[in-house]
């Protein structure tokens, strides 16, 4: 028979252990895509909307959020996270000889057929894209037609199904300061002539870095870091296909001093473009990377299971991100496309135990960066009350448990 003192203590002891999490590792994890983040880019700071279709100077006016459409006040285009729907170009703009600007914008589809198009201007004079970020789930990046005096800045294009930026019959467009990787091709020319392409870095693209078709003509290529295209995922491969021109007086330098970086330039020999004009590099220079990604090591966490919104965020930084592979508790669970910046998993869903969670970075070059955080998630008996509610229960526990202790005091 168990007597009064000793009975107290003992219940006391029941209740403080009701709020310790369960031992064990958890399994169950169905980590995905829509759980991870990539890049510096959130859907917080932008409108969500669906497809956008603008035909003619009149429409482009009314959806501007600012400008007259000169060329000193040009309409500007912002702040949008445009989402395809698996049918129509994210953007499109027809018809237009006003000035104008699409900015920091997001676009994106998550469609499985990757049949959207990003952003297509068409019959356009005077537009541009500047520091937008175009990815995922689409057919093209951004596609040029029937354009003049168009312009595509500082803009990360990348893991589209097909090409990165396409230009088609139009010219006197500038393609600047991009980042153009992991799409089957970088920027494809055809129709096209004295356009442009400076200062972009352009890499692991699978099947080629520039393809200049036999009617691109004309267009100049200097000042771009090329490289690791046409190689796979596993490592850099002596074969690479950076670029292709199979068009008449097309330049792969400035004419003067300035030309490309490559990843395959050898010194000992000039710089050959692959295709039928034979076109040689007069400036080039080698293009590579000795130094591993960037990734910080995060404190390991404790999180309770009924909580929301709990992230574990790795900041990682590297020149020409590629990759990022995420491995729970030693088993890979994920691979997808980095985009330099932080990478930011949901861990809501883990079971109750402890995990191992390791982020593993790749950039272009092949050169890798690893870290790992350890997990706790804690199950508690007051679940699905939401973490406040469940710390102000710990601290009912906590002096139940004193009043316990004085009685037991008392009784003896």
């Amino acid at each position: 028979m168990v007597t009064k003192c000793r009975l107290i203590p003992s219940v006391a002891i029941v209740l403080l252990l009701m709020s310790v999490a369960a031992p064990g590792v958890g399994t169950d994890l169905n980590i995905s895509k829509a759980d991870v983040m990539s890049g510096m880019h959130h859907t917080a700071q932008y409108i969500v909307r669906g497809p956008l279709r603008i035909d003619g100077n009149d429409e482009l006016e009314e959806i501007a959020s600012s400008g007259t459409g000169v060329e000193g006040d040009p309409y500007i285009i912002t702040g949008l996270r445009v989402e395809g729907n698996g049918r129509d170009a994210c953007i499109t703009v027809f018809n237009t000889t006003a000035f104008f600007v699409i900015r920091d914008c997001i676009v994106t589809s998550s469609s499985e057929e990757n049949s959207t198009h990003g952003i297509v201007f068409d019959s356009i004079v005077n537009g541009a894209i500047d520091g937008c970020q175009i990815s995922s789930g689409l057919l093209t990046g951004v596609t040029l037609q029937n354009c003049i005096d168009c312009m595509v800045n500082d803009t990360r294009v990348y893991d589209v199904e097909e090409i990165g930026v396409h230009l088609s019959a139009s010219s006197d467009c500038i393609i600047k300061g991009n980042r153009i990787y992991a799409n089957r091709k970088g920027i494809m020319a055809e129709a096209t002539d004295t356009c442009t392409v400076i200062n972009n870095t352009i890499y692991r693209n699978s099947i080629e870095g520039i393809d200049f078709a036999f009617n691109a003509q004309f267009n100049v290529v200097y000042g771009n870091s090329i490289g690791w295209n046409g190689v796979g995922a596993s490592g850099v491969a002596e074969n690479q296909f950076n670029a292709r021109n199979d068009g008449s007086g097309n330049r792969f330098d400035d004419g003067v001093s300035i030309g490309n970086r490559w990843s395959d330039y050898n010194a000992s020999e000039p710089y050959m473009i692959d295709g039928v004009q034979q076109v040689v590099d007069e400036y080039a220079l080698l293009f590579e990377d000795l130094t591993n990604p960037f990734i910080n090591s995060p404190m390991d966490i404790a999180v309770d299971m009924e909580s929301n919104g709990n992230m574990l965020t790795w900041a990682c930084v590297d020149e020409t991100p590629y990759l990022y592979t995420l491995f729970l508790n030693g088993a890979s669970e994920l691979i997808g496309i980095w985009d330099s910046g932080p990478v930011t998993i949901n861990i809501d869903h883990l079971t109750a135990g402890t995990h191992n969670a390791t982020l593993e970075i790749l950039d272009a070059a092949g050169n890798r960066a690893t870290d790992t955080v350890f997990v706790t998630v804690i199950s508690l008996v007051f679940g699905g009350m939401g973490t406040d509610l469940v710390m102000i229960a710990s601290g009912v526990t906590v002096v139940v448990f004193l009043t316990l202790l004085l009685l037991a005091k008392k009784v003896l």
